[in-house]
């Protein structure tokens, strides 16, 4: 069964009552993104991400699923706080996820859209939910020098499933970057992660594995403290 675009978007529905995504739908029905023709198929600008958001916004059922008609941005009243671009670590392809305020500057919503133009889905920012953000990628290196090991590379945001951060959706990617002894992951409060397999971890000050165990499919990760 293939749904057509509306319907997807209707039946995606709610992701714990503050976010809409695709991943949702029962796996008979399920999209890996939502597809339009875009107006910019292969966007990288800031601008052009948020047209590509907005058509959606204006062509389908996303604002009646999302309550949201700030989305289809008819006063030009969305304002882009940041545009992330995330590395998907497994399956989901890279994409991007913008952080929507409103025209007052109050977080309104974090929207993610593959590179190619498909809609991965929008979380609800307004005040009634949480309105954490991911930390910026600039004083990420400063925290994985206080573990004394050589970095590699600079800082990205990555997502994959894991319980470093709450609801792990794609709207809040980790901020990572590797060292001589793993990658250090930050999530969206400051707290910091590392790889159950890493030097990271077994140099650092772990947390016992928050619960228990790790499910299948979730990137294996534990909290670490600098000594």
């Amino acid at each position: 069964m293939r749904l057509s675009r509306r319907a997807g978007l209707v039946l995606a529905s709610v992701l714990g009552s503050a976010a809409f995504t695709c991943s949702d739908l029962p796996q008979s029905s399920r999209h890996s993104a939502f597809a339009l023709d875009v107006p910019y198929p292969s966007a990288t600008s800031e601008d052009q991400v948020l047209a590509n958001i907005v058509y959606y916004a204006r062509q389908t059922h996303l604002v009646e699923a999302t309550r949201m008609p700030q989305l289809r941005n008819e006063h030009n009243e969305l304002r882009v706080r940041r545009q992330l671009d995330v590395k998907a670590l497994w399956r989901r392809t890279d994409y991007f996820v913008l952080e929507l305020d409103d025209a007052s500057g109050r977080p309104l919503a974090n929207a993610a859209i593959q590179k190619d133009g498909k809609l991965i889905g929008v979380e609800d920012l307004r005040p009634s939910t949480d309105t954490t953000r991911p930390v910026d990628l600039a004083g990420v290196s400063t925290r994985a020098a206080k573990y004394g090991h050589a970095l590699i590379g600079s800082a990205k945001f990555v997502f994959a499933p894991n319980y470093a951060e709450p609801g792990s959706s794609p709207f809040r990617p980790l901020a990572a970057i590797g060292t001589t002894a793993g990658t250090l992951y930050v999530n969206s409060r400051g707290d910091e992660f590392a790889e159950e397999a890493s030097q990271l971890v077994s140099k650092a000050k772990a947390d016992p594995i928050a619960n228990g165990f790790y499910p299948e499919g979730t990137l294996r990760l534990r909290q670490i403290h600098p000594h």
